[in-house]
């Protein structure tokens, strides 16, 4: 099966847009590696965490039992530092949205656009980001043409 990463903004980082691809990946038997800047348990989007972001956007049930499931996983208690595995090594890359300060860590953090440049310009395999997840390939220069 596939190793995925994913780097997580924390604080920050979606619920939905993280505990949704998580556990439809590792239920089918893919080994999905979480990271944080600093390899400590991430944190998520006040806002959303809380269900209503502006009265609008909400954490669905479903996400919700999702999030709730994966937060008792392993994975996710003990991510690793994303400066400490080189995802060269990986056959996927997700990167999750986010707000709040953790999405411009991960956004403008320099040795991970490295990784990211490295990953998109010497390999041929997935790389996804959705909402503002997209922040990190745009920041690493790759999302041009």
């Amino acid at each position: 099966m596939a190793r995925i990463f994913v780097p997580l903004a924390s604080p920050g980082f979606d619920p939905t847009e993280v505990a949704v691809p998580y556990t439809i990946w590792t239920a089918a038997g893919h080994d999905v590696v979480l990271a944080t800047h600093d390899g400590r348990p991430p944190h998520p989007d006040l806002l959303m965490d809380k269900g209503a972001c502006f009265g609008v956007i909400r954490v669905l049930e479903d996400a919700r039992k999702r999030y709730e499931g994966m937060k008792s996983a392993g994975r996710f208690a003990h991510p690793v530092a994303w400066g400490s595995v080189d995802i060269l090594g990986f056959d996927a890359v997700y990167v999750p949205g986010g707000h709040m300060t953790g999405m411009r860590a991960l956004a403008w953090d320099a040795p991970l656009q490295e990784q990211v440049r490295r990953f998109w310009t010497q390999t041929e395999r997935p790389f996804a980001a959705i909402c503002h997840g997209v922040l990190l390939p745009a920041e690493a220069g790759v999302l041009y043409g």
